[in-house]
């Protein structure tokens, strides 16, 4: 008797526990691109001016975001890692930034395409105080353009932030390029 219960229970309890995790599809970039968003998650306030962003969202804490960038190929020799790398670099020279640690660099496959990745800590400088991050990079590889996808949350880390991110970066397609 036990056991039909738990099972009745268990059936019953199965559609709120899906609806509880479960990423939307959300299409951007004139429709272009596809990123599955987490529960919660909106479109990002933060303006991005100045920068190759094709999208942007923020966690509903605004202490957790994930940003598209398209970058051009300058040339048919370009590879991802040395786009992660110049990527990096542009941390670090900006004033307002320091890299505290990379982590290693993984070749990755994100939805039948290539891709680098890599984690990294940073320290952003506002004023005298100082708020560390987590930044997980994911530079991937399309027929005309690599696509930076970058995602950031504050430390002290919350890991259902960071899943959400990397299910984010797992999620990433390209439907259809220029």
């Amino acid at each position: 008797m036990n056991t039909v219960k738990v099972l009745l229970l268990g059936i019953l309890l199965m559609p709120l526990a899906t609806s509880l995790g479960a990423d939307r599809p959300t299409v951007f970039d004139e429709g272009r691109l596809q990123v599955d968003l987490p529960d919660g998650w909106k479109e990002s306030e933060q303006n991005q001016g100045n920068s190759d962003s094709v999208g942007g969202w923020e966690s509903s804490d605004r202490k957790t975001s994930f940003y598209v960038l398209q970058l051009r190929l300058l040339n048919q020799g370009d590879d991802m890692r040395a786009a992660l790398d110049r990527t990096i670099e542009n941390f670090d020279r900006d004033e307002n930034w320091l890299v505290q640690e990379i982590g290693n660099f993984r070749q990755i496959t994100i939805i039948n395409l290539p891709a680098t990745y890599v984690s990294v800590e940073l320290e952003l400088r506002s004023g005298s105080r100082k708020v560390p991050f987590i930044f997980h990079f994911a530079m991937v590889g399309a027929a005309k353009s690599f696509f930076l996808l970058q995602g950031s949350t504050m430390k002290p880390v919350w890991k259902t932030r960071e899943d959400e991110l990397i299910r984010m970066i797992k999620s990433f397609r390209v439907l259809k390029e220029e």
